[in-house]
């Protein structure tokens, strides 16, 4: 896949003899594995943020880091929490458009950086809409990523709509905490005019999260 590029290789598989070494190889083989991630990683952006690695290796070492600094219980104080206002959005999205075949077709890939009030693992999903809709009839979800900063959904959807129509509107795709005591946490926001994208061409890229104080409030219902 990549030619040019000098990966890192993991060590040869070793022979166990006897149950009692079992423990010690182990050992020896998650600081080769942690080792192997970490080198894998560094590499240049082609490499380490192409969809196949970021998939299957990103959330193992970004995860494993944020576990050891997070308290990772979860408290629920209903009259603790700060407004989304007083508090920073951060993190990014990844996500293609275009439109193809009489469709405007939207994946949702990853997402990255999430921040939320408790600091805990977030159980993080997607919300779509094509704005203006007062009928919330583009609304769409992505399914429940449980407990990552790191989300992968890899999720398409589609909207069966005129060209025309859908270069009048706004894609709005909101990321939000679910949590089943309360009110589910919104975590950002990306607002693209559809006027200013090219629609015939896919086009994937990682977009920043922005404030809530750039939404309006009408926009943020679930």
């Amino acid at each position: 896949m990549f030619p040019l590029a000098h990966l890192p290789q993991l060590p040869k598989k070793v022979s166990l003899i006897g149950r009692t070494h079992v423990k010690n190889v182990a050992e020896k083989r998650k600081a080769e594995l942690d080792k192997f991630l970490r080198d894998l990683l560094n590499l240049a952006a082609e490499v380490s943020e192409c969809d196949l690695v970021y998939t299957f290796f990103h959330s193992m070492l970004r995860d494993e880091k944020d576990i050891d600094s997070t308290k990772l219980k979860k408290v629920k104080e209903t009259n603790a929490q700060k407004s989304v206002e007083q508090r920073a959005i951060s993190g990014q999205v990844k996500f293609s458009t275009q439109y193809k075949n009489g469709a405007f077709h939207v994946m949702i890939m990853h997402a990255k950086g999430l921040a939320n009030e408790s600091g805990d693992l977030p159980d993080s999903y997607g919300k779509i809409y094509l704005q203006p809709d007062a009928g919330k009839t583009t609304k769409r979800k992505t399914r429940i990523v449980k407990g990552t900063f790191h989300p992968t959904f890899n999720e398409m959807f589609s909207y069966h709509l005129s060209l025309n129509d859908i270069q009048l509107r706004h894609l709005q795709i909101t990321m939000w905490n679910y949590d089943v005591l309360k009110e589910n946490e919104f975590l950002g926001a990306v607002v693209l005019p559809m006027r200013n994208i090219d629609l015939n061409q896919e086009i994937t890229k990682w977009y920043p999260l922005g404030s809530v104080k750039h939404m309006p409030s009408r926009l943020l219902s679930e």
